[in-house]
């Protein structure tokens, strides 16, 4: 059996085994399932611990670290960065003045 036979029987393999599950997910769904009995009852909730009036433990106070204003730092150029710019332009024949 060589390679492409193996290869498209894998295929249909694959695929009709997908068929047969949404097939018989459909025939599953066909059928309702049984309410509970009428005499069945939830399970008693229990009263919560916690009281609304009880005290709260106060929270702490975060001390953050405090950081400059990006708006008034200094601006920080290389002057690498210019002369390479002035360099790519001046191949292109532009003028940055």
């Amino acid at each position: 059996m060589d390679i492409q036979a193996t290869l498209t029987l894998t295929i249909q393999a694959v695929i009709m085994s997908f068929v047969a599950l949404m097939v018989f997910d459909f025939i599953d769904g066909l059928w309702v399932v049984p309410l509970p009995p009428i005499g069945w009852e939830p399970s008693v909730i229990e009263q919560p611990t916690v009281s609304a009036t009880s005290p709260q433990p106060t929270p702490r106070a975060i001390a953050f670290e405090r950081i400059p204003d990006p708006w008034t730092l200094e601006l920080h150029q290389r002057k690498n960065a210019l002369v390479e710019v002035g360099a790519c332009a001046g191949k292109q024949g532009r003028n940055l003045q």
